[in-house]
């Protein structure tokens, strides 16, 4: 694809690989928040010795201090996993809204309606049948281009995911429409479709595995039934997935291949 000359692009996709970034961070400062927070007995061990250095008498006189960490670290660590779990879903739901976004973002930023390359003009039959369903009324006309590109990217948007696509293919089918779409390594392909699968589980299901995800995720060795329990790994391999992805459009608009160090991470 030859490189496209679009700053909202440029800029956009820089925006979004900086917010995922502090998702990141701020996953990271949670989880090691709640670390701390599991150590409460490790903590008034020191406190109840530095006491005893302070004031002269025995540690035993500050027994009540790990006491009452012991207490409260059992209540905390009987949850620590379900609470770490929790977490790394909030961060992946946030992360796959981040992709989906972007996508739209990226069409509302790069189409022209008033023009002669408009969408409206495309001789591509996929494109051309989807537009054929959209209404476009007299309040349409008198929007501005703006608001006519919003309408219309949210509208194709929506007729083009009626197939229900999963993963890359949502993404990449829409990008096709604009002759947007590239190639995309399989494994980071499978790293974005295992991600929407969970978040469908999260936001759909309360966070329990059902058959259909099961059959489609069978890497994760859940049974229906099971709830998902998740852990800073999984954070990590989809957190890497959705910058990678990011990384791919970017260098796809520049007219550039993908990037070796995508390569690198997740193959040809």
């Amino acid at each position: 694809m030859p490189a496209i000359s679009n700053e909202g692009v440029r800029l956009r996709l820089r925006q979004v690989y900086n917010e995922v970034i502090e998702v990141r961070k701020t996953f990271l400062l949670i989880m090691e928040s709640i670390i701390i927070m599991s150590t409460y007995t490790s903590v008034a061990n020191l406190a109840s010795a530095r006491a005893s250095d302070i004031t002269g008498k025995p540690i035993e006189d500050f027994k009540f201090l790990k006491d009452a960490a012991d207490r409260q670290s059992e209540i905390y660590n009987s949850d620590i996993d379900y609470e770490k779990s929790k977490i790394v879903e909030m961060h992946l739901v946030y992360l796959w809204g981040k992709i989906d976004n972007l996508i739209k973002d990226i069409l509302i930023e790069h189409v022209s309606i008033d023009s002669p390359e408009s969408p409206l003009n495309s001789e591509n039959s996929s494109l051309v049948k989807i537009l054929s369903k959209i209404p476009l009324s007299a309040t349409f006309f008198g929007m501005s281009d703006k608001e006519k590109r919003i309408y219309i990217i949210e509208e194709i948007y929506q007729k083009n995911n009626e197939s229900r696509k999963q993963g890359l293919g949502k993404f990449e089918d829409m990008l096709a429409l604009f002759e947007l779409s590239g190639p995309v390594p399989r494994e980071l392909s499978d790293k974005i479709f295992e991600l929407q699968n969970i978040r469908n589980v999260i936001a759909h299901n309360s966070s329990i595995a059902d058959k259909k995800f099961c059959e489609r995720c069978p890497g994760l060795n859940y049974k229906a039934g099971q709830r998902l329990v998740l852990t800073h790994e999984d954070f990590n391999r989809h957190y890497s997935a959705v910058i990678s992805y990011i990384s791919v459009i970017t260098f796809r608009f520049r007219g550039e291949g993908i990037p070796d160090k995508v390569r690198d991470v997740w193959g040809e």
